[in-house]
């Protein structure tokens, strides 16, 4: 029965087929480097967000429920146009403050612009800067000294790169799901399913581990580490989550298998919270840096970790 178990654990873990029978880690089954950046390099992350605070948010949106996964480079991509609009909008704000003409600045559309609350003055500047990134201007407000046309020429030809990237990686984003469910690998059960146990049954139909199987990231997973008969194998899941399988490919009735943070590409010190998938069961204790499980003859422990703190 631990065969069995063992049979769908490889067919499980994210993108994997089968079980490696080489005896020998290669380079392509070394540690897997699932550091935030790499992460956000295959989800196709805008770098402009690198450095603000949405990040944050939309990491604890991403670890709290994972089918926000899915909606969260949706939300990136507002941020960055909204971001572009404050700072063009801010900046010419600044332009019309210098000069105190207003008959001479683009805010001659609006009567006593600048006796206006704070507000209006901010929602105006950004809709000005956004009427020249969307090209629908100009209308009711348009560049009137050198220093805005020139301000306003810059920022179209600034605008047209980040809109070509937006879209393109718009595009590419909405490929990739599409790619992710094609590649979700199909779930076959090679028996025959009139004589099939309980116990059986109960392994090939775990919910969980099928989850995993089907996850929205689809990137593979890797062994990690290998010790005699004693396996780590670990794969990157959405929400910053990752799969890892201890496998007991000997005969020795029990192994004591430990995997470090380093091994499984979790940062140092992250505290994380872990799911047991075949006893459908979250540990109470959170874990620092290292996992570790004593696994029985030809068996194995499949765990989901979920970083907490």
């Amino acid at each position: 029965m631990d065969q069995i178990r063992n049979s769908v654990i490889a067919r499980s873990l994210p993108g994997s087929n089968a079980l490696y029978s080489s005896s020998i880690v290669s380079n392509e089954q070394g540690p897997l480097h699932r550091r935030l950046d790499v992460v956000k390099n295959k989800q196709e992350f805008p770098h402009l967000l690198e450095r603000v605070w949405v990040k944050k948010l939309v990491h604890e949106l991403e670890a709290k429920n994972p089918k926000w996964f899915e909606w969260t480079p949706f939300i990136k991509f507002i941020w960055v146009i909204l971001l572009n609009m404050h700072m063009w909008g801010c900046i010419y704000y600044l332009i019309a403050s210098i000069d105190p003409d207003e008959g001479m600045s683009w805010t001659s559309g609006k009567k006593d612009f600048f006796k206006q609350t704070f507000k209006t003055k901010y929602v105006t500047s950004t809709y000005f800067a956004m009427t020249i990134y969307s090209t629908v201007g100009f209308g009711d407000y348009h560049a009137c000294s050198v220093a805005e046309m020139i301000t306003c020429m810059i920022n179209m030809i600034t605008n047209t790169g980040l809109s070509a990237q937006v879209l393109e990686q718009f595009i590419e984003l909405v490929n990739e799901r599409r790619r992710r469910k094609k590649k979700s690998a199909p779930l076959l059960l090679g028996c025959d399913v009139r004589n099939v146990t309980k116990e059986t049954m109960e392994i090939v139909s775990n919910k969980e581990v099928i989850a995993v199987n089907q996850d929205l990231l689809g990137v593979q997973a890797k062994k990690v580490r290998m010790e005699g008969d004693a396996e780590i194998w670990a794969g990157p899941l959405s929400g910053y989550r990752v799969a890892v399988v201890f496998l007991n490919r000997g005969p020795q009735k029990h192994i004591d298998i430990t995997a470090n943070w380093n091994d499984i590409g979790i940062p140092p010190k992250t505290v994380v919270q872990a799911r047991d998938l075949w006893e459908h069961k979250t540990l109470k204790t959170p874990f620092v840096n290292k996992l570790r499980a004593t696994v029985e003859s030809h068996a194995c422990k499949m765990y989901v970790l979920k970083p907490v703190a």
